[in-house]
């Protein structure tokens, strides 16, 4: 990851999922998941690294975005993103989960890698 990346993540739990999502994504192997039709996307690698913290960490998470509040506006319809949500943790999960892919689109490798995967390459 390039040096200074990320700077408009603020609050270190938040950071921290941010680059940990990129690591994990980047690393390759097939993210775990109940469904294995799944593609290995960004965005399943972020629910399953939120999914596998602390309900301290997550806490800890959510403070973060809600200092950050107008600084990481969602920049998709929510109609996207909340579309399989169907209780209130699962609407924090997809939340939480479209800030860090947000965040971690704005790298073009990634961006391209995820492309990738999705299409099934």
């Amino acid at each position: 990851m390039p040096g200074g990346a990320y700077t408009s993540v603020r609050g270190a739990a938040l950071a921290s999922l941010v680059h940990e999502t990129h690591s994990t994504f980047l690393a390759g192997p097939r993210a775990t998941t109940y469904d294995p039709h799944l593609p290995n996307s960004l965005r399943l690698v972020a629910l399953e690294s939120f999914a596998k913290k602390t309900k301290r960490d997550k806490l800890r998470v959510l403070g973060d975005v809600v200092d950050a509040d107008i600084d990481l506006p969602i920049e998709r319809d929510a109609s996207e993103i909340f579309v399989h949500a169907s209780t209130a943790g699962a609407y924090i999960d997809d939340l939480v989960c479209e800030l860090v892919c947000q965040e971690l689109y704005k790298d073009a490798a990634v961006r391209v890698e995820d492309a990738s995967r999705l299409a099934g390459r």
